[in-house]
């Protein structure tokens, strides 16, 4: 749920972010094109959402002031990824289809960073 009252949808091979506006009870597409599939939606506490990668190069961010999706940091494509967490430092954790790795996006940074962790 953004701070606007709509509800952003994961742009799994939709091409483009779903909104739906429950006052209104309209649904549509919005932002620039997307490439890959995200399974999930994390909202930060700045109001904008971070999609969650399904073995795509780089994590989605969402702005919803300007309407815009863009990619951030980089990404091992192979890896999957069923949800994620924010944590109170803001970080947020991609919690991992396997036990082998967990993703951690930092969008504190001037550039986020992304990073991956084995053995967990």
């Amino acid at each position: 749920l953004l701070p606007s009252g709509k509800v952003a949808f994961t742009p799994n091979q939709a091409g483009k972010v779903g909104l739906f506006d429950p006052a209104t009870g309209t649904f549509s597409l919005v932002g620039n094109a997307i490439s890959g599939e995200y399974v999930a939606g994390v909202l930060l506490p700045n109001g904008k959402v971070v999609f969650v990668p399904w073995g795509v190069g780089s994590v989605g961010m969402f702005d919803p002031a300007t309407d815009t999706f863009s990619t951030v940091g980089a990404a091992i494509s192979s890896q999957k990824y069923w949800g994620g967490v924010v944590l109170p430092s803001g970080k947020v954790i991609f919690v991992p289809r396997n036990a082998d790795n967990v993703g951690v996006l930092d969008p504190g940074n001037s550039e986020p960073a992304y990073t991956v962790s084995g053995g967990v």
